[in-house]
């Protein structure tokens, strides 16, 4: 029977403590190589398990829907209408990037929209990469 000796267990734990430490870095969000930091409320393009095409989502993974009554870079959808479906809040010093623009809502917040339409997240979606919104009333739409 092999013996590991009395010092090998200490030095695996450290070893794999460090290698955990490593890969924290930086709040525990991994980012490829050169990616810049996502502001917590910006919409980003990325592919969901739920679904074989890519979706845009908010930051936190959230899924992202258009509203067919809204104008170019005009909301319709406040009061319950935006607690059910929350804006997509853009923060002050939030730039506009190629189709993602911001727009000002008749509240005075900014909200994100892209090619102009408003941008929203459905209050029953409540995990990552969920849908539940998609086609609702046939007015809400997954942004793809």
């Amino acid at each position: 029977m092999t013996r590991i000796k009395s010092w090998g267990l200490p030095l695996c734990a450290v070893a794999s403590l460090t290698l955990l430490a490593a890969c924290m870095q930086g709040g525990g969000r991994y980012d490829a190589p050169g990616q810049a930091q996502i502001p917590s409320d910006q919409p980003r393009m990325t592919t969901t398990q739920m679904s074989p095409t890519s979706l845009m989502t908010t930051s936190s993974g959230m899924t992202v829907y258009t509203f067919d009554k809204d104008t170019a870079g005009q909301s319709t959808c406040y009061g319950p209408c935006a607690s059910y479906w929350p804006p997509v809040a853009a923060g002050p010093a939030q730039q506009a990037s190629g189709d993602l623009t911001v727009i000002r809502r008749n509240d005075g917040t900014m909200q994100w929209a892209k090619q102009g339409r408003p941008l929203y997240t459905f209050s029953e979606d409540t995990m990552k990469g969920e849908m539940r919104g998609d086609n609702y009333n046939q007015n809400w739409h997954v942004v793809r």
